[in-house]
This record gives C-alpha cells, sequence and structure tokens, in this order.
C-alpha cells in the first residue's frame, strides 16, 4: 500500500473503520508465515536473558479458602499500599501461573510457532536449563546456559502490571560468558548462518552494550566476510526508566555502529520512544500513544539512529519506519485481557516472523499485533481460553480472518 494512502487511513485509529480494517486483515491472514505455502521465518539466533515468570494477582478479599476477589486495578492497588504510609498492611499473593520469562525466551518460543529454526544463549539453568523452559529448549535447535535464570513475580490487574524482577543472575550474561559457553568461532559462525539476531531486554542485561561492542570488534566484521547477506538484528531495550541517560545514548549509539554492519531493527513501546526521543534532544509530538504521533517519532528516531528500521507498538495501535516509508495500523486492544506479561513480546514475535518471511512493514505490523492480541486473550480462535500459551501459526489466521471485539484504549477516549 502506498505510504500516502496508509497515512491518511490511519491518522485516528478510532475513526478508520471496522470494515476497512478487516479487509486488510483478511489480507495479511493469507501472508501469516507457515501457513499455506508461505515459508517458515528461517534461522534466528537470540539472546541474553533469560527468567522465570511467576503471574500473580493480589486478593482483595477473600470469603472462603477457595473463594476471593482481586485488587482489579494497579490505581487501586497503589491506593492501598499508600494508605498503609505509617501504619502497616498485609497484602496477600497468589501465584496463578509460573513460565517461560524474559524477553528473549517468550518472544522465541512465540517465534517456534511461526516455524523459526532457532539457536537460544541465555541464563536458562544451571549446567542445563531449568524445567520451566522446556517448552522452548523442545522446539530449539541448540541452547547455551550462562547459569541459572533470573526470575520476576509480576502483579496482574486489569489495567496494567507490576513487574517486580531478581535480577542477579544476569550478572553472567556477559560478553566473556558468552564467549565461553558458545566459543568465538561458533558464535560466529552461528551468526554468519542465521537470517536474523535477536539481542532484547536491554535494560535488565545490563552488560548488553558491552556485548554488542564485543560482537561489533570481534565477530559482525568476519560475518560480513562469511556471509553477503545482511542480517536483520532485532532489539527491543525494555522499559529504560532505571539506566541513567547516558546509558541509554551509549545503546542508541552502538545500534548506529551495529547497522554499519546489519540491518538494525529497533522495537519501542510508547514509553520506551518518548525516552530514547529525550537523547537526542527531540520530543514525541502529539497526545499520550497518539496514532500520528507514534508515526512521525518513529520517523524523527530512525534518522537520527541511521538504522534499518524503528517499531512503536501501542495499546491500540502500532506504526513503523524505514528510510523509505513510514505507516501506521490499527491494533487489537481489550480492555478484559487474561494475561497482559509477555504480551509486548508476542508482538514482537509475530512482527519479525513476518519481516523476515517478506511481509510488507504494515502487514507484518498487523501480524504482531494479532500475535499479542490473541495471547492476551488466551488463545482466543480456537474457541477456548488457555492463559500464557502462545499462538500457532494458524491461530493468527483465525484471529485476523473473524476478528474479535476491538476496545478502544483508554488513551485514546482521553
Amino acid at each position: 500500500m502506498p505510504q500516502q494512502e496508509e497515512r491518511a487511513r490511519s491518522r485516528s485509529p478510532c475513526r478508520r473503520s471496522r470494515v476497512t480494517q478487516a479487509a486488510d486483515c483478511a489480507a495479511a491472514a493469507k501472508k501469516v508465515p507457515s501457513t499455506g505455502a508461505n515459508p517458515p521465518p528461517g534461522k534466528v539466533v537470540a539472546g541474553f536473558d533469560g527468567f522465570v515468570d511467576n503471574i500473580i494477582s493480589v486478593v482483595d478479599s477473600r470469603k472462603s479458602q477457595k473463594e476471593f476477589t482481586t485488587v482489579r486495578t494497579l490505581a487501586d492497588f497503589g491506593a492501598r499500599i499508600s494508605a498503609a504510609a505509617g501504619e502497616s498492611a498485609n497484602v496477600e499473593l497468589v501465584t496463578n501461573l509460573q513460565k517461560i520469562g524474559g524477553n528473549g525466551p517468550i518472544m522465541c518460543n512465540a517465534m517456534c510457532g511461526y516455524g523459526v529454526e532457532l539457536v537460544y544463549i541465555g541464563p536458562l539453568g544451571q549446567g542445563k536449563p531449568d524445567a520451566v523452559f522446556a517448552p522452548l529448549v523442545e522446539r530449539t535447535k541448540e541452547v547455551f546456559t550462562l547459569g541459572p535464570p533470573a526470575n520476576t513475580d509480576a502483579l496482574e490487574f486489569k489495567d496494567g502490571k507490576l513487574m517486580m524482577g531478581k535480577l542477579q543472575p544476569l550478572d553472567a550474561a556477559n560478553y566473556e560468558a558468552v564467549k565461553t559457553a558458545v566459543g568465538l568461532e561458533k558464535l560466529t559462525d552461528l551468526y554468519a548462518k542465521c537470517d536474523a539476531i535477536v539481542s532484547v531486554n536491554w535494560t535488565m542485561v545490563m552488560n548488553m552494550t558491552d556485548i554488542w561492542q564485543g560482537c561489533i570488534k570481534d565477530v559482525l566484521p568476519e560475518v560480513g566476510r562469511r556471509s553477503s547477506k545482511r542480517k536483520l538484528f532485532f532489539v527491543d531495550i525494555a522499559d529504560p526508566k532505571k539506566r541513567t541517560r547516558e546509558d541509554l545514548r551509549k545503546c542508541c549509539d552502538t545500534l548506529t555502529e551495529v547497522n554499519k554492519f546489519c540491518d538494525v531493527v529497533l522495537s519501542l513501546n510508547c514509553s520506551e520512544t518518548r525516552q530514547c526521543l529525550e537523547v537526542f534532544g527531540e520530543t514525541w509530538d502529539g497526545g499520550n500513544e497518539d496514532f500520528e504521533a507514534a508515526r512521525l517519532a518513529a520517523v524523527k528516531l530512525r534518522s537520527k539512529m541511521g538504522i534499518h528500521m524503528l517499531q512503536v507498538h501501542m495499546k491500540g495501535s502500532a506504526a513503523g519506519a524505514t528510510a523509505t516509508e513510514s505507516v501506521g495500523v490499527p491494533g487489537f486492544y481489550t480492555s478484559d485481557p487474561v494475561i497482559t506479561t509477555g504480551g509486548g513480546d508476542h508482538f514482537n514475535s509475530g512482527f519479525l516472523s513476518a519481516l523476515m518471511t517478506g511481509c510488507s512493514l504494515a502487514d507484518s505490523l498487523r501480524i504482531g499485533g494479532a500475535t499479542s492480541g490473541n495471547y492476551v486473550r488466551g488463545v482466543s480462535s480456537r474457541g477456548e481460553v488457555t492463559v500464557g500459551r502462545s499462538p500457532k501459526a494458524e491461530d493468527t489466521v483465525g484471529f485476523l480472518i473473524k476478528l474479535p471485539t476491538i476496545d478502544v484504549a483508554p488513551s485514546v477516549l482521553q
């Protein structure tokens, strides 16, 4: 679709007709990787994080040993904590699910549903991967574990989630550990033979910039000599609020250097985009989660960084930009998700899988949105709800064709 047409049609996801969205999604459904005659995405080498996620509800009131209600919103929970200042409070937590965690494992496990051939490097267990990672390991060609995983207690509410991490094991995710676990020659060979390199969760993996710089020095020049095909280098930095602005600027500048060897694809949410713009002295030009502002921000930030592609995914829509086009598409927001932890990682899995098989930027955004939208609903295209399960390729097709009820994202209502 020409850039001008897509831009004109997508200025406001609220105003865009359901009929038009349905037609666009039906067309995208025909391009989902590993369905019909569509090829699988290809080979991916990914890292460098690993978590065990505990999905938790906060008890509001309890009627019996088995019956209780939960605190509905993060705002309500915050008010309860604030009210306890100077006093004390008893907070009961109920673990609903223990699952694969970390941006890398969640994203890659979902990509396996699209038929990707995966090699994973990260802290998945001491000596061997922990049992919680079995669904990923069983579908992975090769795994290199750097040590025990970190842990996240994800307190989930209808309006957001509170991620409480225990991150000490991630100290083992560093360049020397990667070279020791994989071997420099082996790492170079894996990168030379793959189609995409995935490096996510920069914020929590404190040594990620050093890993990239080590690869720039030791690995990527040789990869370029061994392979004439430029690799996609996919990055999601995760929320960088706790990192210094100097660290964030160094991250961005290092990705500029990586782009000399690979086609860097940077994936950000609204908040992350604002923070990256800030370190370049730029601003988000529009309201919170504004559709057109996201497209303009993608154009501006991609140009400032000098990278191949930048994508912004939000609650109710998504946008992206390359040097030659910028597009936006409406998304699949629901006000009543069954799970939210991992929603962004699932968006990335569908987006990159589609991109690797030659889908347009717009259709890649749609397939990413459908992967996430289906996941947070409990893979609803199968007519059942299973919390924490990643959609398969055929699930995404069904989701795009049938389309669930799509709510207006709260920020759009404001």
